[in-house]
């Protein structure tokens, strides 16, 4: 148990009232008494918890209310005092007598005081660390002498004091010689703001040929017929890709596109079983005997069924060349090769008598049906998968069509109409 005067002293260095020489004190004393340290920090955390309390506001009518408690007392009459005509002397001895005795309880305190020792604390000899003359020798070499005026404001020690306190070091104020800007660059004067370029040659334009790529509703727009037309012109055949949700739908859709167009697409009868049970993912259409104008017309009738539907079917056109892995496909579509890169025969500009190719024209006219020789026909076969295809030994409308393809006209362009599935 801690004596009074030193829970006295503790509480002071936690309010902050200690004076230089007590801050000595109290520092031997937690560095020698665990019992010390544990209640100074007892102290140091009720004073937290007593500064995070909310300061409770009175009431608003608690002076009415005190008032109101108050009992009513009549005013009590005051007499004032009146100067005597003849004031009577007042002794001085009486004061004497006081100022003596006060003199002589003031010595006797000072005396007493000067030779009383503190009482001992357990765990440590004595309070003041000058009483253990090893610790004061040890203090004196740590900490500076006591001979710096007392502050104006006492100040608490902050956070748990764990043996001794180093002194805080002294700052120094050295000389700081004074910072020299650089010297000023040189200043070029001439006409040039910026270094000559070296001499750039010619730049060449190099054009980049992308896919044409649109969607099937976008074919009611003049600016995208157009540019369609021209992609065809670009190289003598095409794969054009139509994507659709549901290609049986489609197929459906394009046969009657190309009634309205002119364009009669003969069907296989294995495919036609197979639009009708929907057992095939990619039909191909082959034709070449349309024109890109006539492909073009083609696609913008099949844009206008599809968006009288309630749904549309297709989604995007995508047309490319024809490479020569489509050739191989299509080759082993058809069973022989149609002449993709085939360019058309030209008319010579030699007249010709009449009996000249009239034996040409009797045979045609024999072998096709009147009114057939000129006609825009194509052909639906599967596609894929390529299991499903139909064998071009066992199709009669594939022989048929193949006898009666005829010569290509000047404007047509070779295409394989590719109706597949949409992924997206």
């Amino acid at each position: 148990m801690l004596p009074d005067d030193v829970l006295a002293l503790l509480t002071a260095a936690v309010d902050g009232e200690l004076t230089p020489a007590e801050v000595t004190t109290v520092r031997a004393l937690l560095a020698g008494s665990d019992e010390a340290r544990a209640a100074y920090k007892r102290l140091r955390a009720d004073r937290q918890r007593l500064r995070r309390l909310t300061p409770a506001a009175p009431p608003a009518d608690l002076h009415a209310r005190i008032m109101a408690r108050l009992p009513a007392r009549p005013p009590v009459p005051v007499e004032v005092a009146r100067p005597s005509a003849h004031p009577r002397r007042v002794s001085r001895a009486p004061i004497a007598v006081a100022a003596s005795v006060l003199l002589a309880v003031t010595g006797g305190s000072f005396a007493f005081f000067m030779n009383q020792t503190s009482p001992t604390v357990p765990g440590h000899p004595t309070i003041v660390a000058r009483a253990d003359t090893k610790r004061d020798r040890d203090w004196e070499r740590l900490l500076p002498r006591d001979t710096a005026p007392p502050p104006s404001a006492p100040a608490a020690i902050e956070g748990p004091i764990e043996g001794p306190v180093e002194p805080a070091p002294v700052a120094v104020s050295l000389p700081v010689a004074p910072e020299i800007a650089p010297s000023p660059r040189p200043v070029v004067r001439d006409v040039l703001t910026f270094p000559p370029l070296p001499e750039v040659g010619k730049l060449d334009l190099a054009r980049v040929r992308v896919p044409f790529l649109a969607t099937v509703a976008e074919f009611d727009r003049e600016d995208v017929q157009q540019q369609f037309v021209n992609e065809l012109g670009h190289d003598p055949a095409f794969r054009i890709d139509l994507f659709a949700r549901d290609p049986g739908k489609g197929v459906e859709l394009l046969q009657a596109a190309g009634k309205v167009t002119g364009l009669t697409i003969h069907a296989d009868t294995m495919t036609r079983e197979r639009v009708q049970r929907k057992l095939a993912t990619a039909y191909l259409v082959y034709t070449d005997s349309l024109s890109a104008t006539d492909l073009r017309d083609l696609l913008v009738r099949l844009a206008a069924a599809d968006a009288k539907a309630p749904q549309r079917t297709f989604d995007a056109v995508h047309a490319t060349p024809v490479t020569q892995t489509d050739q191989r496909e299509l080759r082993d579509t058809l069973g022989t090769d149609p002449g993709l890169w085939k360019r058309p025969g030209t008319p010579t500009a030699e007249p010709k008598n009449v009996a000249s190719g009239t034996a040409d024209r009797i045979a045609k006219t024999l072998t096709d049906p009147p009114g057939k020789g000129g006609e825009k026909a194509a052909l639906l076969m599967t596609f894929a998968p390529a299991q499903a295809r139909t064998p071009p030994a066992t199709s009669r409308e594939l022989r048929q069509f193949l006898d009666r393809r005829g010569e290509r006209r000047p404007a047509a362009v070779p295409v394989l109409i590719v109706i597949r599935q949409a992924t997206g």
